[in-house]
């Protein structure tokens, strides 16, 4: 199984190596993100809401043993990882709040891997259907970070996207007030073909390529620099090694609107 063997691996156990905590709690963070993330799809039950808000507390008590682990040691035998700085920086008088601390870490661990897993086996997916483009995935002549936009561009594993009105804003279908919340389709803008040439055409040398996948402006993806590096390491060497793997059965898809990503994808490698 690809998702489970390999795209929800590599980012969890990066995630747990930038945070300082154990590999072997993968499972744990994996879990837990899932149930927080959940109630940000629309239209979901006060039950799957209820269960984020558990989920939320439990993630907060699992990281608080770390921050207390290294508040309880000297600074310089304390190991580099983001909770370890969050907490040298509380150290050295800075402000930020314990609430803080953990919200941080559950806002970037979250994104740096739910995302991430889901546009591993997306862009899988898409080379598996695309033969001629896995071949040039697994080439030398390969353009690796032009190739990689392209994955993010077609992929786009973030579906919805969620933004408040600060002015009036007039598109052509009217105009939209002041203070509006407004849900957009950010799958649906990396296929516009006003942008994009033949936008259904999955192709690894599209360029330029001014896809909307990682937002923009102070919302922008905090862990756009990470999933590009991932894809840029991941996917030539899976392709340069298995240049012809193959589906088994048809991928079965996750039910999450906002966050798309695949379940379940059986193949054979070659």
């Amino acid at each position: 199984d690809f998702i489970v063997d390999f795209s929800s691996k590599i980012p969890v156990q990066l995630v747990c190596d930038i945070f300082g905590v154990p590999r072997e709690d993968g499972p744990i963070i994996r879990d837990l993100g899932a149930q927080v993330l959940l109630p940000l799809n629309p239209t979901v039950s006060q039950e799957v809401i209820d269960a984020g808000h558990i989920a939320t507390q439990k993630f907060k008590d699992y990281l608080l043993q770390y921050v207390n682990l290294w508040r309880s040691r000297p600074m310089e035998e304390t190991p580099s990882n983001i909770i370890s700085a969050l907490v040298a920086a509380e150290k050295r008088g800075e402000e930020i709040s314990e609430n803080e601390m953990v919200h941080l870490c559950i806002l970037v661990l979250n994104g740096g891997h739910e995302t991430t897993t889901n546009l591993i086996g997306l862009s899988t997916l898409a080379l598996i259907n695309n033969p001629d483009q896995m071949a040039l995935m697994a080439s030398d002549e390969v353009n690796i970070p032009v190739a990689v936009e392209e994955c993010i561009r077609y992929c786009s594993p973030l579906q919805l996207q969620g933004r408040r009105t600060t002015r009036e804003v007039t598109i052509s279908s009217g105009t939209i007030a002041p203070n509006t919340e407004v849900i957009f389709s950010v799958g649906s803008g990396n296929r516009d073909e006003r942008v994009f040439t033949d936008p259904n055409r999955f192709d690894l040398t599209r360029k330029p390529n001014l896809h909307l996948a990682f937002g923009s402006g102070i919302h922008v993806c905090l862990g756009r620099p990470l999933a590009r590096l991932e894809l840029a390491v991941a996917l030539p060497a899976l392709a340069k090694r298995f240049p012809k793997m193959q589906l088994m059965e048809a991928p079965v898809f996750n039910k999450n609107a906002r966050f798309r990503g695949i379940q379940t994808m059986k193949i054979k490698l070659y």
